[in-house]
Order: C-alpha cells, then structure tokens, then sequence
C-alpha cells in the first residue's frame, strides 16, 4: 500500500493525536473522528452530575479522570513528537497540563481541522467498492458514513471499566462502584469505604479516600502489589486505612473476603479492577475480541495489526510503563506499513504469530515480565520503522521512576527527582 491514501483514526486522545501527526507527515490523508466535543482522550475530565452505582451502567461516560489526577510518569517519558512538554511544567504534570499540552501539539501539527468531534464510532464493514488490489472500509458514527483505505483504532484500553464477575457483589446493598466514575473523596466523607484491587488506581484513590472517609479497606490479591512496598497496619491520612486480602462475595454491607474475613457495615465498595476497550471498538475488528486477560483486544499481529487485514491497526494493545512512546514507535510502524516501506509475513504467519503472542500474554504475568515485553515490543517496532529505539537515559528514568514509587508511594511526585 502506498502514500496519498485516507486513513480513519478512532479517537483523537493522545494515540490518536501522535498517529495522526505521524500518518500526516507522511503525506497520507488523516481523518481523526472522536466521540467527544473535545480532544485528549481520557486526560479531558468529565464531570459527573451524580454518584454512579456500576450496577446502573455507564453509558456516556467517557473518561476515568479525577480532578486531583496527576501523571506517575516523569514528563521526560511522555513525549508527543518533536513536542516536548514545557520546562514550567511540574516534572508530575497534573491532567489538565498534559491536556493544554495535547491542545498546544494539535494546534502546532494543523490537525483540528482533521478531527470530526461528536462523532462517536457504531461500526467498520468492508466496502462495497472493493475491487481486487484495492480493499476499503466504511466506517459508520453517529453522524453519518465515510470510506477509507485503512483505519487506525486509537480509543485505548483505559476508555471502559473490565469488571470482575458480578455475581457475588450483587447482594451487596451498599453503593456499588468503579474507580472509572470517582471524581474526588468527597463524596465518601464518614463513609466506610472498601476498594477492590491495588494497582495504581487502588492504590491512589484508597490514600485519598482516607482524607475524608471513617474507615478505608483497600482489598486484593498479593500478587497484584508489586510497584507497591508492603505496608501492614495502619496507614493513611487519619491512620485509618488497612490492606486485606481480596474481595470474593457480599451479603447486604457485608463484604467477605478470600481469607475468610468480614468487613462490616460498608457502605461503598469501589472496584479498583482496571480497563478495557469500548465495546463498540472491540466488537468490530473480524475474527478478534477480548484477550485472555480481557485487557485489549486479540489476536493482533505485533500487538497491532489484524492478521488477515493489515491495514485495520488498533494501538494501545499492548500494557507498555510509557505510553506516549509506545503510540509513537506504533504509528511510525503503521505509516512505514501503508506507505509501502515495510513488509509483513503473510497471514498465515501473522495469525500465527498473534495467536502465540496472546497465549504468551495471557493471565497474570509478572511485572517485570510484561515490562520486558513492552520495551521488546518498542524495539522490535523501531527496527521495522527504521528509527532510534528509546534513548538509554530513557529507560533509566523509567527504571529509577518504578524505584521511587516502590519506596515513596504517598510522596514520589513531590520529592526531588534522582535518576538511579
């Protein structure tokens, strides 16, 4: 596939907005369509009127972000292309820099007039006008129908709650919730408050939480706390925060847990259990859904293009520590692609080759398992392009980053920085 050929991008938050910039310096045609009236993705906050119960949906709800969220990532790790964050930007950019900073790249790249806002993605079906040699794509959205000769899936894996299985938790009378609709600690003031689940989100909003709730349990498996030093005890901001193991069944406020203890009279249960894909992106690549581990979707080849259609990517797919570098090194992998520039294996080979990469991925995988596979990933993609792999001043920043919240969870943004 040659240049001069029109490209859908899915979504105009960071993967989108990198993608684009990529694809239109190398002279292909960029539409970016994005569900929102605004760009940045999840780092654009969406205020919610009322509390959310997961048990009542959460339809129209499109971003995770909290008011006080602020990155766990360096700023010299978030790059947009030749666009680097501003020196007066705190070195832990708070969600709505990193949005001005989103805003700012756009502008300087003249892609604001390629997004088509409101346009929330319904459908992708083979065209009607493919011909031999010539395969293309209508894309369907709320707002009409347009044909395109490959499309960039860039709506994330952070753009809807993965659930754990429901069932036990539904007997649970108190207010059932995902860290997908929190907004701040508010809202849990006196409340007992139980979290499901310790990865970042767990861990940032049960240390919230605890500034204004009577009594916080952050719950999960041990093995989900490996960026996290282990804490027993009491902890928190009134010494009144307490780790446990997970959370299994609820009978009224009652949450019972994997060790046989019972956390009484609570009366918010946040589940704390991480994200996945739109069901509408996940439901329209052929031959593809949810991975093993129901984080993104599979099989891909490389973690990015559809084994039988390669000219169908979706970015993101991968759990990678440094996003932003990730989106790039996959649109130059793509633009190199549909600019002719790179070959893939035939499809046989790339099915096959996806379909191991997923057993490969699936379950719970060690951190410095899937660490190492991201940055293998990053490299493999930069020899494909033809470009630099991340700097090794890069990857130090990241490894003394991962060091510093190990031991300073509660304080790693504000302390200075030292690399090493």
């Amino acid at each position: 596939m040659s240049a001069n050929k029109e490209v859908a991008i899915i979504g105009a938050g960071p993967a989108g907005l990198i993608t684009g910039s990529v694809l239109k310096k190398t002279d292909f045609t960029v539409t970016l369509f994005e569900q929102r009236d605004c760009l940045g993705g999840s780092w654009a906050i969406q205020p919610l009127s009322t509390l959310v119960d997961i048990r009542d949906g959460v339809f129209g709800i499109y971003s995770p972000t909290y008011p006080s969220l602020r990155c766990n990532l360096p700023k010299q790790v978030m790059p947009l292309p030749d666009f680097p964050f501003p020196d007066d930007y705190p070195l832990y950019a708070r969600h709505d820099d990193v949005l001005s900073h989103l805003h700012r790249f756009a502008e300087h790249q003249k892609l604001l007039r390629h997004i088509r806002f409101n346009h929330r993605f319904l459908a992708l079906d083979a065209s009607s006008t493919t011909s031999p040699g010539k395969r293309r794509w209508q894309i369907q959205t709320s707002q009409g129908a347009g044909e395109f000769d490959a499309v960039v899936f860039c709506n994330s894996h952070y753009s809807f709650p993965k659930l754990p299985d429901l069932e036990p938790l539904l007997p649970f009378t108190g207010r059932l919730e995902h860290s997908f609709s929190y907004r701040g600690p508010e809202a849990y003031r006196h409340k007992r408050v139980a979290l499901m689940g310790s990865g970042p989100s767990g861990e940032d909003l049960s240390r919230e939480i605890s500034h204004c709730a009577s009594r916080v349990y952050l719950c999960a498996h041990p093995g989900s706390r490996q960026l996290h030093r282990p804490v027993t005890g009491r902890y928190g901001a009134h010494n009144n925060l307490t780790r446990h193991r997970d959370v299994v069944a609820c009978n009224d406020r009652t949450v019972m847990l994997e060790d046989g203890e019972k956390l009484e009279n609570i009366d918010v249960l946040i589940l704390c259990t991480g994200f996945q894909p739109d069901p509408a992106f996940r439901h329209a690549l052929p031959d593809t859904g949810l991975s093993g581990d129901q984080n993104t979707i599979a099989p891909l080849y490389l973690n990015l293009f559809h084994p039988k259609y390669p000219e169908l990517t979706a970015t993101s797919m991968i759990q990678c520590a440094a996003p932003f570098i990730l989106y790039r090194y996959q649109a130059e992998a793509i633009a190199g692609y549909l600019k002719g520039k790179i070959q893939l294996p035939n499809a046989q080979q790339r099915q096959f080759a996806a379909e191991q990469s997923e057993l490969r991925q699936t379950g719970r995988v060690d951190f410095s398992i899937r660490k190492a596979n991201s940055m293998e990933h990053i490299n493999r993609l930069a020899s494909m392009a033809g470009i630099p792999p991340p700097t090794k001043e890069t990857l130090e920043i990241l490894a003394a980053n991962n060091k510093k919240r190990l031991e300073h969870p509660d304080t790693y943004r504000d302390l200075p920085w030292v690399n090493g």
